[in-house]
């Protein structure tokens, strides 16, 4: 069976209304999250001045650096292992989200 071209299938995809839908919202929610850090950045400059961009910026990256490798390297390795091995379930799957979410929850609350 021939897979029909790039082109082909994103169009097919941009024609059902619940994929826009969602395509819509993921786009909305990613710009959200952009201006959201833009803005800390704003104020940040605003309230410290260039120290306080600076310090700001130190305490959104240290934890992501200190804490962010070993937990998603804890949750997705196995997760790489068992598809490499052809055995990963879809239980598999929806766990490492709900783990890599929930995690990502105390890092970027909205």
């Amino acid at each position: 069976m021939a897979v029909p071209p790039e082109p082909a299938r994103t169009a097919a995809l941009l024609r059902r209304r619940d994929f826009r839908r969602a395509f819509v919202a993921v786009v909305v929610s990613d710009l959200g999250d952009a201006f959201q850090y833009i803005a800390l950045m704003w104020f940040a400059l605003e309230a410290g001045g260039p120290l306080g961009l600076v310090a700001v910026r130190l305490a959104d990256s240290v934890p992501a650096l200190l804490f962010g490798f070993h937990g998603g390297a804890a949750v997705l390795v196995p997760i790489a292992i068992a598809g490499l091995m052809g055995q990963l379930p879809l239980a598999a799957l929806v766990a490492a989200a709900f783990v890599l979410t929930a995690a990502r929850s105390y890092w970027a609350p909205a």
